[in-house]
């Protein structure tokens, strides 16, 4: 996420600009679709790293959106095979499926479920797509958040959505062959906004956190959603093999916002949840952040029914990733990107990367320079058998210097050190969301 200067490439003041400031700079949608082939580099690509990198994100047309979050959605694919670029090419999401909130665009993730790829918005239909970035019409007909979670023990999918009427939360499990096994339909007191939650083994965990919807905010100019200090921040915990109609234990937690939880797992009768935490979020209007994330840890309790809290790093960040072999067990790393514009002091795109140490508390920071800022930085395991930072960290970096994108690949064990390899994108690719990376072995088992 972002603030209003936000590694706004340029000192331009956000409040003089004739455009909104994700019109602008590297938020500024690109205009063609490409295919580009033999991509030049610096350095040498693992020879281990074949496969293919899938981004997301918001690519409106040249009208204005209300909100940065809105607006078509953009993929961009990055093939890599034994050394060396073999294509980049990005393709529009050009799906408008209804959701439960009108949230209509595919822009914010794409991951791969069940042999196939599909592109998620909030509480839209997912949208299926080729390792070509082709579409193929639609996932079924539920609507889901964007950040689902996959087993990796079971395959199964858990993932959420929302709604502006009750009910307002509903859980969604699907078997590891994609089919919908259950739903759960939660109680909550409002319509407030969930990003995203965690599972663990046994567990899912739902936040819910003093964003709400707010009808009376006109939709054509803003995003629908504020801060209320008087909607009781709570944490839900509901067994993933619950009997139908069984409702979360719900457990008070400090005011404050998450869009991205980093992990939980269980310890004992305790869930220890990790996520980027805001202190407080959008008390004006959704166009401002105005303070930054930071890692928190919630340590519940669950037979005691309460919650302990801390922020174990000092490190403004977003984004975080793990490796996903790690999704609901104990892990031991994450990875983030720093939301610290140090040119103005703000909250906004970065300049470094970081890998956490969840165990010791410390961490590791790769250090691009003041002119360039960094997007999701995802880990890929450099073999199926691997340790959990046995691999590499790929990063979209965007330089202000040059206005260009590269593809820069570090060592997950030497994250400080030099990049491996820097990728020239020959298409800027703009600041977005999030996205995964498809091994040689999950290509050939796609539909």
């Amino acid at each position: 996420m972002t603030g209003e200067s936000t590694g706004d490439a340029s000192s331009e003041a956000i409040t003089s600009a004739p455009r909104p400031w994700w019109f602008r700079s590297n938020y500024k949608p690109v205009t063609e679709e490409i295919d580009s082939h033999d991509l030049p580099f610096e350095g040498n690509i693992p020879e281990d790293l074949n496969g293919l990198l899938l981004r997301n994100g918001p690519n409106p047309d040249a009208s204005p959106t209300n909100h940065w979050f809105a607006g078509q959605g953009m993929l961009h694919g990055i093939r890599l095979q034994e050394g060396q670029v073999q294509w980049y090419r990005n393709r529009r999401v050009n799906a408008s499926v209804a959701g439960a909130n009108g949230f209509t665009e595919a822009n914010i993730h794409i991951l791969s479920h069940a042999n196939r790829i599909v592109a998620l918005g909030d509480n839209s239909v997912p949208v299926m797509v080729s390792a070509e970035l082709e579409q193929q019409g639609t996932a079924g007909d539920v609507p889901m958040a964007a950040h689902p979670k996959i087993c990796p023990l079971t395959g199964e999918m858990h993932t959420f959505s929302t709604s502006h009427t009750p009910p307002y939360l509903s859980y969604h499990q699907f078997s590891s062959e994609g089919e919908l096994t259950s739903t759960f339909e939660i109680d909550l007191p409002a319509p407030s906004m969930m990003h995203d939650f965690a599972i663990t083994l046994d567990h899912a965990v739902f936040l819910d956190l003093p964003i709400v919807y707010d009808p009376s905010i006109d939709v054509t100019t803003s995003f629908p959603y504020q801060w209320d200090g008087d909607h009781l921040p709570r944490l839900g915990v509901l067994p993933r093999k619950a009997p139908p109609g069984q409702q979360p234990t719900w457990f008070e937690v400090e005011p404050g916002y998450v869009f991205h939880t980093i992990n939980a797992c269980e310890i004992g009768s305790r869930i220890v949840l990790d996520t980027c935490r805001y202190p407080e979020l959008w008390l004006q209007n959704a166009n401002t952040f105005e303070s930054p994330a930071m890692v928190r840890r919630y340590d519940i309790h669950i037979d005691d029914n309460f919650v302990r809290e801390n922020t174990t790093f000092d490190i403004r960040c977003e984004y975080p990733r793990i490796d996903e072999r790690k999704v609901g067990l104990p892990n031991h790393f994450a990875y983030v990107a720093t939301m610290a514009e140090e040119h103005f002091s703000t909250v906004g795109f970065g300049h470094r990367v970081v890998k956490l140490d969840l165990v010791s508390n410390s961490s590791v920071h790769h250090h691009f320079g003041p002119n360039r800022y960094v997007g999701e930085p995802l880990f890929v395991p450099r073999a199926p058998d691997s340790g959990e930072d046995d691999g590499y960290v790929l990063v979209l970096v965007y330089s202000r210097e040059t206005q260009a994108s590269s593809l820069v690949i570090l060592s997950a064990q030497d994250l400080a050190a030099e990049p491996l390899a820097t990728i020239a994108m020959t298409q800027r690719v703009p600041f977005g969301f999030h996205g995964c990376w498809l091994s040689e072995a999950d290509l050939a088992q796609l539909r």
